[in-house]
């Protein structure tokens, strides 16, 4: 949320600003939909997805650390990114009825994005390896 406030108050919208030269410019603009812009002007539909998606997160996380097999780290660490990106946003969606985004690639041609995002992406990513260090554990203890 911090960086979002700070890009509102320092940004001007649809200006590019240049922040690591041939790499990541500043350029404020709002996001109606989800990612990659999934759901454009659709504001209830997106934010009840991913109302229900956080939620659905969030139970989980509470049945494997109170009910199910013991999380590992990677696990935990997977789970605050997602959740920290998620609600992130959805304070962005129910406060404004849009998402801040100014993160623009200056390399390429992709979607501008938030650190929101960025947490979201880092906690699939850490999903994954997650379950490869599952995997690789119960690979080792059935040998």
């Amino acid at each position: 949320m911090l960086s979002k406030i700070w890009a509102k108050s320092n940004l001007v919208p649809g200006v590019k600003t240049s922040a690591i030269p041939g790499f990541i410019n500043f350029t404020l603009t709002t996001n109606t939909g989800g990612a990659f812009s999934f759901g454009q002007n659709n504001f209830w539909m997106v934010t009840t997805a991913a109302s229900v998606l956080s939620l659905a997160i969030f139970m989980w996380w509470l049945k494997r650390e109170f009910k199910g097999p013991a999380l590992i780290n990677t696990e935990r660490a997977a789970i605050g990114f997602l959740l920290g990106g998620a609600l992130g946003n959805l304070i962005d969606r129910f406060s404004y009825g849009r998402v801040t985004d100014f993160l623009d690639f200056a390399f390429m041609n992709f979607p501008i994005f938030n650190v929101a995002d960025i947490c979201i992406d880092i906690g699939i990513g850490l999903l994954y390896i997650a379950l490869w260090q599952n995997h690789k554990k119960e690979k080792a203890q059935n040998e």
